[in-house]
């Protein structure tokens, strides 16, 4: 059996040595955020991820884990929206076009959303992000 988001969440902050009140700080977070991570392993949006890896001097797949990054907190199947900063408007399928109508964007896989929004956001300056992920809020 694998380890759920928020054990492997409280596992990296004790070897750290951090607390749900350094996570606020230093990541800008509220208080009711971090408790939804560490106590009901609410899994964060990846920009938020990423900072949070950072934070803990990890990968992104050793908070989520290896392979689990798809089941999003053990929803298998799930797919993901890919909204962009830059354009104001949601991805179409197969990267083809942009749409303004949420229902009518594009479903991906983690896998590939994650990766359209890393090169979309690799080049840029950090700190700045023109694409960003979200799950599709009609699985």
């Amino acid at each position: 059996m694998t380890d759920s988001f928020a054990e492997r969440l409280v596992r990296l902050m004790h070897a750290k040595g951090l607390r749900q009140r350094d996570l606020v700080r230093v990541l800008g977070a509220s208080r009711p955020t971090v408790s939804a991570w560490v106590n009901r392993g609410q899994v964060p949006d990846v920009p938020r991820l990423r900072l949070l890896a950072e934070a803990l001097g990890c990968k992104m797949d050793d908070l989520v884990g290896e392979g689990q990054a798809a089941t999003k907190a053990g929803r298998p199947g799930r797919r993901w929206l890919i909204w962009s900063e830059e354009h104001g408007m949601w991805w179409t399928a197969g990267r083809a076009s942009y749409t303004t109508s949420m229902r009518a964007a594009g479903r991906y896989t983690f896998a590939e959303a994650y990766e359209i929004v890393e090169g979309a956001n690799r080049y840029l300056p950090e700190g700045q992000i023109n694409e960003l992920l979200m799950p599709d809020p009609w699985p």
